[in-house]
């Protein structure tokens, strides 16, 4: 690239806000994965597999649940042209929060038997009354990071990134050199939490609080007028969050929790930082997308050559693991020679599912929704399957590990193969034109 071609490229940039928006979230995000991917070594010779696991298994309880909290009138919060009224959907979102952390507890004073029972989490049962408080901290964060977008606060929002990742990694560092193990990585995450919902209401609380407790009848309407979204929004919020915890609950009551741990690495230095690249790449496909629709052209060809392009990228990691995989107990320490296996197993579905994310946003840009639904319903069913195919094998066979990730590797390569299917589905049966 000549430096005249460069230069303009960066004017551009700086001139177009929607580019400069997606840059700096961008930045923000990948930096904040260098900060887990770098550490990662120095967290795995502090904390044992075991212990990761555990923390994984706390965290599948925190997100399965935490998508819909707000009952998605987050979302709505971008919406009115009045910022009185962002500021009333800002407190509905923190009233909804609150009242499912309340729930949450409630449920768990009454039924935590049941729940450590039903998900083999004995060995959280000090941790689990945690749960509606740390779902609470993140309705706060979800809240703060809508409003945040609704001013334009793309810098404040990629800053929260880089304090959540840097705290949760200093805390869990300190703690768990003190010996505090599995304790150490929960509180350093809901210390991470906190410090990110303190510095995001920085600046908006005073605005917040004026309103918080005021005008009634004025949140009421607007609760009503945008009921749809905790109706629909919020319920396949709360579908897709739970299907994309399931690994973790099959992983913990089929196999060990050391597995899970194993899995969790590998999520992180594999999938997360796909998964990031994924999103970026998923808001280009979608402006892509909305611009060949409204000119009235097939987006199937556009679509045949970044899938092409896609798949070139998702081949480096299943390379770099299947060259260098057994170099994991080196990086990471002797003990984690077992994720090893299973990074060769699931580098493939890891890496297809950073295609289906990049190009997931093809369902909005052609207004197929509906399929959306259909798409959190097929996975939910594919991966509930996999509980009972496994339940099936062992009751038959007795404990089998590797089978169980081979199982869950096949589910998620299926579930990706007929995502694609839909997103081709819906290109070309476009809603508008």
């Amino acid at each position: 690239m000549s430096d005249v071609a460069r230069m303009k490229s960066i004017q551009i940039l700086h001139n177009n806000p929607f580019l400069k928006g997606v840059t700096v979230l961008a930045s923000g995000a990948v930096f904040a994965q260098i900060i887990f991917v770098l550490f990662s070594p120095v967290l795995t010779r502090i904390f044992t597999p075991s212990e990761f696991g555990l923390l994984a298994l706390f965290m599948a309880m925190v997100n399965g649940l935490s998508p819909a909290v707000c009952g998605k009138y987050e979302i709505a919060m971008v919406l009115p042209t009045q910022q009185k009224q962002a500021l009333h959907l800002f407190g509905i979102a923190i009233y909804f929060s609150t009242f499912a952390a309340l729930f949450i507890l409630i449920f768990l004073l009454f039924g935590n038997e049941w729940v450590i029972h039903l998900l083999k989490a004995e060995k959280l049962s000090l941790y689990i009354y945690l749960v509606p408080f740390v779902i609470f901290i993140i309705g706060i964060v979800q809240a703060n990071n809508y409003f945040a977008n609704r001013m334009e606060e793309y810098s404040k929002l990629a800053n929260a990134k880089l304090i959540e990742a840097t705290s949760t990694v200093l805390f869990s560092i300190i703690l768990g050199l003190m010996g505090y193990g599995l304790g150490g990585l929960i509180f350093a995450y809901l210390i991470s939490l906190l410090l990110v919902s303190i510095y995001l209401f920085h600046g908006t609380f005073h605005d917040f609080i004026t309103t918080f407790t005021k005008d009634f009848s004025d949140k009421y309407a607007l609760a009503k007028k945008y009921r749809d979204y905790p109706l629909y929004n919020a319920s396949s919020a709360l579908l897709n969050g739970i299907t994309l915890v399931l690994p973790v609950f099959l992983l913990n009551h089929f196999v060990t929790v050391e597995m899970v741990g194993y899995f969790m690495l590998i999520q992180r230095i594999i999938a997360k930082p796909l998964t990031v690249l994924a999103t970026s790449v998923s808001m280009v496909n979608l402006k892509k997308v909305v611009e060949i629709t409204q000119n009235g052209q097939s987006i199937v060809p556009y679509l045949n050559k970044t899938l092409s392009i896609l798949l070139g990228i998702a081949l480096i990691p299943v390379l770099l693991v299947f060259l260098g995989g057994k170099a994991i107990p080196w990086v990471f320490g002797p003990q984690w020679n077992g994720a090893v296996s299973v990074a060769m197993i699931l580098c493939i579905p890891f890496s297809l599912r950073f295609v289906v994310t990049s190009l997931s946003s093809t369902y909005g840009a052609t207004n197929n929704s509906r399929i959306v639904f259909l798409k959190r319903i097929i996975s939910f069913v594919i991966l509930l399957s996999v509980f009972l195919l496994s339940a099936f094998l062992i009751a038959d066979q007795g404990p089998q590990e590797l089978t169980v990730i081979w199982i869950l590797a096949i589910a998620l390569i299926i579930d990706d193969l007929i995502s694609l299917i839909l997103i081709y589905t819906s290109a070309t049966d476009p809603k508008y034109r």
